[in-house]
């Protein structure tokens, strides 16, 4: 299975999560729309020792791909390096060039094999504004700087798509490592960013 292959062959009666397999076919503007696949990876991840990174692939637009340590983006002596905060930012660098690219009426949908990212965008991050950033356990959120900047950029986007009459931002969905060409390009690139993180 290729690129979005499984995205537009899926069967609408499946048993498959239909986040996953969704896709904009009734979009009025889908002929302008530009897919980004976001990776984040992390070598010893929770460990004192760890190197992150991110990538992103675009469909079509390889020139636009991005391989990113993640120490050129954060700040590792006050943030140690983790594979969610390295998928937050590969989530903030496609969300960066879809908002900057409205004004040229080319849209994004965003696929990630990361759950966590997905629901800080659509299921947490309007309930953590609510309430202070605090999570479920009475903690302050993890990572919370991060994902309200991340959130705040989401957001952003989405009202300038309503004021186009777009349809919102869409973030799919697709396992990991399960011969998905896009994620599995995107992985790479990430792995290749976080082996040249604090290599100078």
């Amino acid at each position: 299975m290729t690129y979005h292959q499984n995205y537009l062959d899926s069967d609408s009666d499946s048993d498959s999560d239909s986040d996953s397999y969704s896709y904009p076919l009734d979009d009025p503007e889908f002929k302008f729309t530009g897919i980004a696949y976001i990776d984040g990876s992390c070598s010893g991840n929770g460990t004192s020792s760890a190197r992150a990174g991110y990538g992103v692939h675009y469909l079509f637009l390889e020139h636009l791909n991005a391989s990113v340590p993640l120490d050129e983006v954060d700040n590792l002596r006050v943030n140690r390096p983790t594979n969610q905060r390295a998928e937050l930012f590969a989530l903030r660098h496609a969300l960066e060039l879809a908002y900057s690219s409205v004004d040229n009426y080319f849209k994004f949908i965003i696929i990630t094999d990361s759950i966590y990212v997905k629901n800080c965008m659509e299921v947490w991050g309007h309930k953590w504004s609510q309430n202070g950033w605090i999570n479920s356990k009475g903690s302050e959120v993890a990572n919370k700087e991060l994902i309200q900047e991340v959130y705040g950029l989401y957001q952003m986007v989405n009202i300038l798509y309503e004021s186009l009459h777009w349809l919102p931002m869409q973030i799919l969905h697709t396992p990991g490592h399960s011969g998905n060409e896009g994620n599995d390009k995107a992985d790479a690139l990430a792995r290749q960013a976080s082996a040249r993180c604090g290599v100078y």
